[in-house]
């Protein structure tokens, strides 16, 4: 089957699916709680958005490509929608969560509720079908292939638009409806048996004398006409309770926090990051989790907080502490000593009172009690006052 794209403006494509808002239904334009989704692939002021795939404003199964400028719209198969964050389509869409549900119209034919055919060869009960596109009009036409299709044509080119399921083509009505008075699929007829009717929906198509065609599905695909997206989340291949997102031929799975990797198989080691501080050790606790031994002088959850040895008072005697990595210092009040300043500086220890005079020890002092005949701080002064020849012979 050929892949269905168009070149065609929003305003043609939009024909085949503008239903009255209801309470149920079928997928309508997209109520958007994630990126901006898009109408046109230029922006305010006219220039051209980036290359690339955005969510379509008008369904949540549509996707819009743009390339410099111009747009190309296209269907996601089944029921997966468009996944703007994966560019892909995928079971589920964080860039268009929900959709405006719509009823069909009540207008033209009376609706059936009995799903109608599909992949039956139309019989043309309005306008004349078509095979091809017109040379010289361009529109939506009824499409002789298939009912559940339609042809939108733009200067002769041909683009083959589905209708969503259960949904036929109606050409007076130029949408989709549940039946259309412009094409009656043949009553219990068997699928094209030839591959002229394009049978298979996602595959290639080739002759079969026995059974008249054969589908060669394309990767993701299964089914007699390739109708079926295979799950390739059914085998469970997401790990450590990840989320499955099943697309076409693929799996994305999106990983708790903490994990990793295609499957999400490999923890994120946060010690790898180095947030205990440098000195530290740092050990995991997973999941996500990790422990920092701190080295001695440091505190907290990442070792980052210096402890304020200072802050027990360790110095004594009115001292001044001044706090260090893993440790302090004390700075004394004159007359005090000592790692804490604990001890009281003994000034008698060094003998400073003379002439047998009594040293008695005092808080950053001393005092000297003289003998007699002797007097001064350190008793260093006789009262004797002797001449010099007998000051010589006295102490010789």
């Amino acid at each position: 089957m050929p892949t269905l794209r168009t070149t065609l403006s929003c305003t043609l494509v939009f024909l085949a699916i503008v239903y009255e808002v209801q309470s149920q239904g079928i997928e309508g334009p997209c109520i958007n709680t994630g990126p901006t989704c898009i109408n046109s692939c230029k922006n305010e002021t006219g220039s051209n958005l980036a290359d690339g795939n955005y969510q379509w404003c008008e369904g949540c199964q549509w996707f819009v490509a743009c390339s410099s400028g111009f747009l190309q719209l296209s269907p996601c198969p089944g029921n997966l929608v468009w996944n703007g964050f994966y560019s892909a389509c995928l079971s589920q869409s964080p860039t268009c969560y929900e959709c405006i549900i719509y009823k069909p119209s009540t207008t033209g034919n009376p609706i059936t509720t009995t799903p109608l055919p599909i992949d039956r060869v139309c019989s043309s009960t309005g306008p004349i079908c078509v095979e091809s596109c017109p040379n010289t009009q361009n529109g939506n036409f009824q499409w002789c292939g298939r009912c559940d299709y339609f042809l939108a044509c733009s200067g002769g080119q041909e683009h083959f638009m589905p209708c969503q399921t259960g949904l036929v083509y109606d050409h007076n009505l130029q949408r989709c409806e549940f039946q259309s008075g412009t094409c009656t699929c043949l009553a219990n007829t068997l699928p094209p048996s030839t591959c002229s009717g394009l049978p298979c929906l996602n595959g290639d198509c080739s002759e079969d004398g026995t059974d008249g065609y054969i589908c060669t599905c394309w990767p993701g695909w299964t089914g007699r006409h390739c109708e079926t997206n295979i799950d390739e989340c059914e085998s469970e291949p997401c790990l450590n309770g990840a989320t499955c997102l099943d697309g076409i031929d693929l799996y994305i799975c999106e990983c708790p926090e903490w994990f990793t990797g295609t499957h999400c198989e490999t923890p994120i080691y946060r010690c790898d990051e180095n947030p205990c501080r440098e000195g530290s050790t740092c050990r995991e606790l997973p999941p996500g989790g990790y422990l920092c031994e701190c080295a001695p002088g440091w505190t907290g959850e990442d070792c980052r907080t210096d402890i304020d040895e200072c802050a027990s008072n360790p110095c004594q005697h009115g001292g001044t502490c001044t706090d260090l990595e893993n440790g302090y210092t004390c700075t004394c009040i004159p007359g005090y000593t000592g790692s804490n300043c604990e001890t009281d500086i003994d000034e008698c220890q060094s003998t400073p009172c003379l002439n047998g005079g009594t040293c008695t020890d005092h808080l950053n002092g001393y005092t000297c009690e003289c003998v007699p005949g002797f007097t001064g701080t350190r008793c260093e002064t006789s009262e004797y006052n002797f001449s010099n020849d007998r000051r010589s012979q006295l102490f010789l």
